[in-house]
C-alpha cells in the first residue's frame, strides 16, 4: 500500500504549469495506491481557467482537503461559502472534508483510514506573546484581503475544531489499523518550527487539534496514526516524527516555486 503526499502547490504562482505536469508525471511512475493533497492547490476561485487544476488531479485520483489560498476570490467569500465553492471546483478529486462542519467523510482503503480537515488558527498555544484578541482580530496576514474574516478567526475555528473532533470518533468504530490524518494547518510542534519570539507563529497553528488527536490516539492504541500537514512551507520540520507510541507527524516543506512529495508504505492486506 503505497500513499502519496502533495500539497501547498499554489499553482498560479507564476508559471507552475511545467512543474505541476513534471510532479504529476514523478506521482504517475511512484505508481501510488492513493495520493493525498494536504491543501493550497492555489488561489483557485480567482482563477476563471481551471485546466491546470484538472492537469493535476485528473492524471492520479487525489483525496484532498482545502488550504487557506484555496477559499481567497474577488468575491471575498466567508471561510464556508468558500470551501463550499472550492468543493464544486475539484471535482477531479474526492474532499474528506466536503462542506466546514462536515462529521461524516472519512476515506477507507485496504488497512487505512483517512481522516481530513482543514483546521484553522486557534490561538490556544501557550507560546502566544499577545492577547488572544490580537492574533483574532489583528494578526498581520493576507487571508483578511482575499477571505471575508470579518468577526476574527475564531468564530470559524470554534465549529470547525467541534466537527472535527466529532469526526473523529469515527476512528473508534473502524477495523483500519492505520489512521491517515491529512490537514493543512500543522497541529503538532513536531510538525512545525513554532517561534517563541514572533507573534505572527501562532498563526501557521492549531493546537486544539493536536490534543484532540492525541485522546483519540490513547483510546485506540492497537492503531497507527500519522497526522501530514502542510501550509507552513520551510517552516515545517520536514520529517517523519514519532510524536507519541502511536502518532508519527510529518510537516510537508515546500516553497511557491517547486514542487514536492512524500511517500508512505504499508504492507498490503489481501483478503
Amino acid at each position: 500500500m503505497k500513499i502519496i503526499f502533495t500539497g501547498d502547490n499554489h499553482i498560479y504562482y507564476h508559471d507552475q504549469r511545467k512543474n505541476v505536469l513534471d510532479l504529476m508525471e514523478s506521482i504517475c511512475k511512484e505508481n501510488p495506491d492513493v495520493v493525498c493533497n494536504v491543501g493550497d492547490v492555489g488561489e483557485v476561485l480567482m482563477h476563471e481557467d481551471t485546466t491546470l487544476v484538472q492537469e493535476l488531479f485528473s492524471a492520479q485520483p487525489t483525496l484532498f482537503v482545502a488550504g487557506n489560498h484555496d477559499l481567497y476570490s474577488q468575491k471575498h467569500l466567508n471561510p464556508i461559502k468558500a470551501m463550499e465553492e472550492w468543493v464544486k471546483v475539484m471535482r477531479w478529486g474526492t474532499p474528506l472534508q466536503t462542506h466546514w462542519t462536515d462529521v461524516k467523510t472519512v476515506y477507507e482503503k485496504d488497512d487505512c483510514l483517512f481522516v481530513g480537515s482543514i483546521l484553522f488558527p486557534d490561538f490556544s498555544h501557550e507560546k502566544m506573546i499577545m492577547p488572544i484578541k490580537y492574533y483574532d482580530l489583528g494578526c498581520p496576514t493576507i487571508d483578511a484581503t482575499y477571505i471575508n474574516l470579518k468577526g476574527g478567526f475564531l468564530q470559524y475555528t470554534r465549529p470547525l475544531l467541534e466537527a472535527f473532533e466529532k469526526k473523529l470518533q469515527l476512528i473508534n468504530k473502524s477495523k483500519c489499523k492505520n489512521v491517515i490524518i491529512i490537514s493543512h494547518y500543522p497541529c503538532f510542534i513536531s510538525q512545525y518550527k513554532l517561534n517563541p519570539t514572533e507573534d505572527i507563529s501562532v498563526y501557521f497553528y492549531c493546537h486544539s487539534a493536536g490534543l484532540m488527536i492525541k485522546k483519540v490516539a490513547e483510546r485506540n492504541l492497537e492503531k497507527n496514526f500519522y497526522c501530514i500537514s502542510g501550509h507552513g512551507h520551510n517552516f515545517n520540520i520536514g520529517q517523519f516524527i514519532q510524536e507519541t507510541p502511536n502518532i508519527t507527524t510529518h510537516g510537508f516543506v515546500t516553497d511557491y516555486d517547486q514542487q514536492r512529495y512524500i511517500t508512505l508504505e504499508f504492507p498490503s492486506v489481501r483478503d
